[in-house]
């Protein structure tokens, strides 16, 4: 099945595009890989083949599966959970540091409440995508 759900081809695969790419940044960030062994992982995560995903970071798709629009928003909220798994150590250990208090206090508060929001977002994300998934 492709996806038209309303909303114009074209922005869908724009959208899965992004994820990709942002996916594939913090998963080159966080291991140190170079990008193309970044994309294989979340080739294999996505469950999306690599060529698909490099025809859509080329712009060379028109359409996509409705399994490989899921795939993509899965696995990239998955990289997002990590990525904010690793922010909340990093505040456990400026705590843990007391780094909590004085001068740094506003910008811990602060990161606390984007990580927060950043959970939000994703449950958000999540409750919306059970409604709208037309292959669930």
């Amino acid at each position: 099945m492709i996806i038209q759900c309303g909303r114009t081809t074209r922005r869908v695969v724009d959208e899965a595009r992004d994820w990709a790419e942002q996916a594939a940044t913090l998963i080159a960030t966080r291991t140190g890989c170079t990008r193309p062994e970044a994309m294989r992982s979340f080739s294999r995560e996505s469950r999306v083949s690599p060529g698909t995903l490099e025809n859509l970071s080329r712009e060379r798709l028109k359409r996509l599966a409705v399994e490989d629009y899921v795939g993509i928003q899965q696995a990239f909220i998955a990289e997002i959970n990590r990525a904010i798994g690793a922010l909340e150590a990093e505040l456990e250990r400026a705590r843990a540091r007391g780094l909590c208090s004085g001068a740094f206090w506003a910008e811990l508060s602060e990161a606390q409440a984007a990580i927060t929001y950043a959970k939000g977002l994703i449950r958000a994300s999540e409750e919306s995508s059970k409604f709208s998934n037309p292959s669930s």
